[in-house]
């Protein structure tokens, strides 16, 4: 089904391509690959030194003393 990112649900465009991604496989082993290579990404980018799923804050750390 084409539905488009803004009324997919989808959390992000990283989520929605994966989502069509696994909807437009021709089998379910392709389906399964498509998962696994997504995994395999994101225990990469988790896995390197300073990673951050936060961004910067938007304003200057204070302390709360």
């Amino acid at each position: 089904m084409e539905v488009p990112f803004i009324s997919s649900g989808a959390s992000s465009r990283a989520h929605y391509v994966l989502v069509r991604k696994v909807e437009l496989a021709q089998t379910t082993q392709q389906a399964d690959d498509y998962l696994l290579e997504e995994v395999v990404a994101l225990r990469d980018r988790l896995s390197r030194p300073g990673f951050s799923s936060v961004g910067p804050a938007p304003f200057p750390a204070r302390s709360f003393r």
